[in-house]
């Protein structure tokens, strides 16, 4: 993997898309003497994508977890009737 800065995963993330493109250009240009470090850079957008999502799928549970818990926080059958 390549050692990036850790703190400015979004800057890190463009960084290696921009060098993606710029590789791919290489490949084209120059041949496939380029094409593992086109591959390489392609698996690190690819980790970084499910990284994403991951994340994001996290988030969605989290957020219908607490969601779930305030509501039956307040529509408990437990406590006394109006």
């Amino acid at each position: 993997m390549l050692s990036w800065p850790r703190t400015k995963p979004h800057a890190d993330a463009a960084a290696i898309r921009q060098a993606l493109a710029i590789v791919a250009e290489v490949v084209v240009r120059h041949g496939v003497a380029y094409l593992p470090l086109f591959e390489r850079l392609e698996r690190e957008v690819a980790a970084l994508d499910d990284r994403a999502s991951a994340l994001d799928r996290a988030r969605q549970v989290a957020g219908s977890i607490a969601t779930r818990s305030s509501q039956s926080a307040f529509c408990s059958n437990d406590g006394p009737l109006p």
